[in-house]
Order: C-alpha cells, then structure tokens, then sequence
C-alpha cells in the first residue's frame, strides 16, 4: 500500500498543481476580460478620452486599471485602444485626451478596447504544456453612441 502511494504521490502532485495554475489563469482572464468591459463601457460614450488623467479618472485606460487595480500591477500590462470606421474593415489604433491622434471618431464607428498581461505559470506541468512565460489577452469592442 505504501509503495502504490510512494509511486502515485508525484502524479497526484502534478495533477493538483495543474489544477491550481489552470484555475489561476482563468481566474485572470476573467478578470481581464472584466477589465476590458469597463473600458470599454467608457468608450462607448467618450471614446477621445483615453489617456490616464483625461476629464479626472472618466478614461479609457484609467478605469481599465481601476476595474482591478491587482491586475493592472502584474507585469505586461497594457491597454490599448483602437477605432474602426463604420462600415471600415481595420482597426487603427489611437490615443487622446479630448481629440484623438486618428482624428474625430463619429457615432456608428467601433471602439475595441484591449487588456494585455503576461503570466508565469508555476506548476512544472502547466509550464511544459503552456509555457513558463504566456501573455494573456482579452478585448471588447462596443459601438460608439451619438
């Protein structure tokens, strides 16, 4: 019995830090995915305030960070904005305080907010399968209201 339990110990190991480092990493997509929302609930009624520090902390990038101030200080963080012209087929990215680097952004054109973070995997099987190292992305994208 002992030795069965010796052998099967280092697999159940794997297995239950596998685990944790797959729920960890949902947890922060989640939490990404969260974060893009709420940008992108800004950008939906103020789409040229996207810089930190435009009209106090009504921004883009500002309440991205606030949605969870945890996440924002991992390491690879980013958010980034783009436009798309309606009826366009590319997104442009852009940035601005009042007036955007691309020009006026009209109602009908689409705002796409995107949250990047990188994450270290920590389990030895999650690493081998994923990586050590995997950067983690979510966006949303709204139409901008008149």
């Amino acid at each position: 019995m002992l030795v069965e339990f010796a052998i099967l110990l280092p697999l159940l190991a794997l297995v239950v830090f596998a685990s944790i480092d797959l729920g960890r990493l949902a947890q922060n997509h989640n939490r990404m995915e969260n974060a893009a929302r709420e940008g992108a609930g800004i950008a939906e009624l103020h789409p040229s305030s996207v810089n930190s520090g435009c009209q106090g902390g009504r921004n883009i990038v500002d309440r991205t960070r606030a949605q969870n101030p945890g996440l924002a200080a991992q390491d690879g963080f980013t958010v980034t904005v783009a436009r798309k012209r309606a009826g366009g087929t590319t997104f442009q990215p852009y940035t601005g305080c009042g007036t955007t680097s691309i020009g006026t952004i009209s109602p009908g054109d689409r705002v796409k907010v995107t949250v990047t973070a990188d994450v270290t995997a920590t389990g030895i099987l999650t690493a081998t399968l994923f990586g050590s190292e995997m950067k983690l992305t979510r966006s949303m994208e709204v139409v901008v209201q008149g």
